[in-house]
């Protein structure tokens, strides 16, 4: 989008960048909202963020940090009239305290489950786990500026290095995620699933591995002792896959470190806003991305060199390709599904051969929801729709 503009008090007009027209994704990958100007114009953008003002079913009325955010229903709703009088959102950032709150009854929904109380929740009066395909793209992905991870057969050397499909399985066990081949997920279309799974993933090999590495050390590119980092947010399941990244690349004889960091220091690392692209100490990282219901939201945001810029990276690979560059740009401006989706199955496959990523799950969204809860239906991407014109959710008793 480059402009919005006001035509009267309930019409908007939005315009496309000139060089995006027609822009096929349109509202489904569109997450602005609207906001009242005055009101932001004179408490300014940090106020408006700790306090804001929409025109939802629900207003706000307290944050309090760390601890709850408090709304309460919106009487002058315009489309329903909410059923709730009152939402609570609580951060539980250990989830075994989240599945206790859960059981005891002082929570009503959960934003996710661990896949070992998968079956105990499924199998407890009073508790029903609900879930859904999401949409969502946790991966590996490699630095494309610096070496030795600009180098294809770094990439190649880890990828051989780990038995992804057991790493996630171990994680998950199916139940709460699935291995994922590529960055779109397999519930949209030119997820092309089967391509990428049988003829671009690489199976573990721990021989070719370490005849890979080798050859780098031989070369001179890494030296024998050379010391490589797998950096991940501080979410348990990418710890938990770091770590056995770590542990395999170790074993094939490439001393490794699992480095955890909280996002206001991971996100200036991944866009490169505080260094150089080209000198930054990064080898390789995980990292998950949520999308829309539009292919393009999966394949422009990762792999489009518009994205492998400073302080606008979600490109993090700072993957570039200019014909993968041109089918992307053909496949947002044409509204003929069926070329949209060749061009979309064109680019992905191109970048995911130069293994810039490593495509690891999805999640099966899944909350826990007190059986007290009417109305709830589990959300894609992993949001709450409370009240809308299809759900109103209310609580029985």
């Amino acid at each position: 989008m480059s402009e919005a503009v006001v035509v009267e008090e309930f019409v908007v007009d939005i315009f496309t960048k000139p060089d995006y027209a027609p822009y096929a994704p349109g509202f489904a990958s569109e997450t602005r909202a609207i906001v009242p100007k005055g009101y932001v114009e004179e408490v300014g953008d940090e106020a408006f963020n700790v306090a804001p003002v929409g025109s939802g079913p629900y207003k706000f009325v307290e944050w309090r940090t760390g601890d709850r955010i408090i709304l309460e229903r919106n009487e002058d709703y315009w489309l329903v009239y909410p059923n709730l009088d009152e939402v609570v959102y609580r951060p539980i950032p250990e989830l075994s305290v989240m599945m206790a709150e859960l059981e005891a009854g002082g929570i009503d929904l959960t934003d996710t489950m661990p896949a070992t109380d998968v079956a105990r929740f499924q199998a407890m009066d009073g508790i029903d786990v609900m879930q859904s395909a999401g949409m969502f793209y946790f991966y590996v992905y490699f630095n494309m500026q610096h070496l030795p991870s600009s180098d294809i057969r770094w990439r190649k050397a880890v990828y051989h290095s780990v038995n992804y499909e057991a790493a996630i399985f171990s994680i998950f066990q199916n139940l709460t995620g699935l291995r994922q081949y590529g960055s779109i997920p397999a519930g949209l279309w030119a997820h092309d699933t089967e391509y990428l799974r049988d003829s671009v993933a690489l199976q573990e090999d721990d021989a070719e591995a370490k005849r890979l590495f080798q050859e780098l050390k031989d070369e001179g590119i890494i030296p024998d002792n050379y010391k490589t980092k797998v950096y991940c947010p501080m979410d348990p399941r990418r710890r938990q896959l770091a770590t056995i990244m770590a542990t395999n690349l170790i074993e094939n004889g490439i001393d490794c470190e699992v480095v955890p960091m909280d996002w206001a220091t991971y996100l200036p690392l991944l866009d490169r806003s505080e260094s150089d692209p080209t000198a930054a100490d990064v080898d390789q990282g995980i990292i998950g991305w949520s999308g829309g219901y539009d292919p393009n939201d999966f394949a422009y945001y990762m792999f489009h060199t518009d994205n492998a810029t400073l302080g606008a990276a979600n490109n993090v690979a700072w993957y570039s390709d200019p014909e993968v560059d041109q089918w992307l740009f053909e496949a947002a401006t044409t509204l003929d599904q069926a070329e949209r989706e060749a061009l979309y199955v064109k680019a992905q496959r191109k970048a995911l051969e130069s293994y810039c990523h490593i495509p690891g799950y999805n999640y099966i969204q899944t909350n826990g929801v007190n059986s007290r809860v009417k109305g709830f239906i589990v959300d894609p991407l992993g949001g709450y729709y409370l009240c809308d014109p299809y759900h109103n959710v209310w609580v029985e008793g």
